[in-house]
């Protein structure tokens, strides 16, 4: 395999209705003990002007009886409610103020000393797009194997039951613009569509993005989504079984759904579970349920949010089943001016499938047996069980392949035995194998294979084999996990190009080879 290395340095810029009647049953509620707040009228005069902007007012203000609608001392005791909300005192005074037209708006919660506040739509603290560095984000991804890893030691977490189609198609770039190594696709929300650029995901499943009233919001280029905007927008109950269907969830005091997600490094999302149109593609899908973010941390860039492609009840796939019949298909780009897509209803000719896997203690990710690994078409000399002992799946939202040590170390010598005329540099970060190819036009490397159940052959692009850290250091595109206990990730990186089915439906997993470039 060459590879020339005067072309672009490709890792750098490297309508079905969902049903709607609500089931009962609470499941795991995260914390509970909030009172509800009885609804009053509308007020005569409307407290505030629009959703974009509120007054404060103290609590022992003059205001008339009418213009304030359910006063109650609530001891807030429900965590998911106080980090949504900010409020770091357990005593709080919630108002609901309304709009010009008399409608509720969103509430204003406020000290129990008097001291007002306001939630006015968040904006971005600047608009700047600041590009993280390649060290930064490898940092980044590095958190996110960690989080897994946690997740696949410690989890509780239930196994939601699994089960000629029209599909929608939609394009895929790489996220460097928005300071992300990750994959971005295009979404419309709300009835007067509004579009946003979020992560693909296929080890999450549930979509959140940001939303207005924002108490904490992270920059990103596009306004703040507004939901109260939209005529399909609603609130899900807190005794609905949708509110089960989350990992986590709690009960807003008027009985609504919060949802919470935390990540391995410190970012979040935290906010309203709601109802909504999503556009994907020309298809619109009526009560699509998904997190509206209005407290998050999030040190992945200036993306808006994440569509959950993952195995569960609250994944598209799941809500969209009877019209897209639980599969997808995506190629990931190699570059940024490279183009993939991401089809929902949709299989590909000319892919071969392997055995798609279930693991209880990470019921959203798609496994599947990684069996083998070849350099120029001869095998590493590893058991099998180096690989199925752990666990392997994909997920788009890594960057980086993380492999047991006894396998990574066996692929990564033999790696070096075909590089020998290359002079290496220092490692960098998780990166142990770098080369500088400054004096060298053409880069000749060996051709590496990704075996799988089956005798599945993936061939990785060459942006799937180096990674290319500045403008003339490269590095292996492989890191290694901190024993050969812990579970085995497939990164976009090594997704690059490939044609790649998820058959839910069938349990099954496809390969391709030039799905795109």
């Amino acid at each position: 395999m060459k590879l020339n290395n005067n072309e672009d340095d490709a890792n750098l810029r490297a309508p079905v209705v969902v049903a709607t009647s609500d089931r009962t049953g609470k499941g795991n509620v995260v914390a509970s003990k909030e009172r509800s707040l009885t609804r009053t009228k509308a007020p005569k005069k409307p407290l505030v002007q629009s959703y974009t902007s509120c007054e404060a007012m103290k609590p022992n203000s003059n205001d008339d009886d009418d213009a304030i609608a359910n006063v109650e001392l609530v001891d807030v005791e429900l965590e998911v409610l106080l980090g949504i909300f900010g409020v770091d005192s357990h005593l709080a005074i919630k108002y609901t103020l309304y709009d010009t037209e008399g409608h509720a708006a969103l509430p204003l919660l406020r000290w129990s000393t008097g001291t007002a506040r306001c939630f006015i739509p968040c904006q971005a603290r600047h608009n700047a797009r600041t590009l993280l560095s390649h060290v930064e984000l490898l940092r980044q991804d590095q958190h996110r194997v960690d989080y897994i890893h946690h997740r696949a030691a410690n989890s509780t977490a239930r196994l939601n039951p699994i089960g000629s189609s029209i599909f929608a198609e939609v394009s895929v770039e790489i996220g460097i613009p928005l300071s992300s190594y990750n994959y971005i696709v295009t979404i419309g929300l709300g009835t007067q569509i509004e579009n946003f650029s979020v992560l693909l995901d296929t080890g999450s499943p549930l979509t959140w993005i940001q939303c207005v009233p924002c108490d904490n919001c992270y920059p990103q280029i596009v306004p703040i989504y507004d939901p109260a905007k939209s005529f399909g927008f609603s609130n899900i109950p807190c005794n609905s079984n949708y509110c089960a269907d989350l990992n986590q969830f709690g009960c807003s005091s008027t009985d609504t759904c919060l949802y919470v997600i935390n990540y391995f490094d410190g970012s979040f999302s935290k906010g309203s579970f709601i109802k909504d149109t999503l556009t994907f593609s020309s298809d619109k899908l009526l009560y699509f349920r998904y997190g509206c973010g209005h407290n998050n941390s999030w040190t992945f860039g200036q993306i808006n949010g994440i569509l959950g492609l993952g195995r569960g009840a609250v994944s598209i796939i799941s809500q969209t089943a009877g019209f897209y019949n639980k599969v997808f298909s995506y190629c990931l780009p190699s570059a940024t001016n490279k183009i993939g897509y991401l089809k929902l209803g949709s299989s590909v000719p000319s892919v071969q499938y392997t055995p798609m896997l279930t693991n209880p203690n990470l019921p959203s990710m798609y496994f599947l047996n990684l069996i083998a690994i070849s350099v120029d078409h001869e095998r590493l000399n590893l058991s099998p069980t180096v690989f199925t002992g752990p666990g392997t799946f994909l997920d788009s939202g890594a960057v980086i392949s993380r492999l047991p040590p006894t396998a990574y170390f066996a692929l990564r010598d033999t790696f070096q035995q075909y590089m020998t005329k290359y002079p290496m540099v220092p490692p960098i970060e998780i990166f142990d194998t770098c080369y500088d190819f400054t004096n060298f036009q053409n880069v000749s490397l060996p051709q590496i294979d990704l075996i799988f159940e089956g005798e599945v052959t993936v061939t990785l692009d060459s942006t799937g084999i180096i990674f290319t850290t500045t403008t003339s250091i490269t590095c292996f595109a492989f890191a290694k996990n901190d024993d050969d206990s812990k579970v085995v990730i497939i990164g976009n990186v090594q997704q690059r190009t490939k044609n790649i089915v998820i058959d839910e439906k069938n349990q099954q997993i496809g390969f391709g080879a030039h799905g795109c470039s």
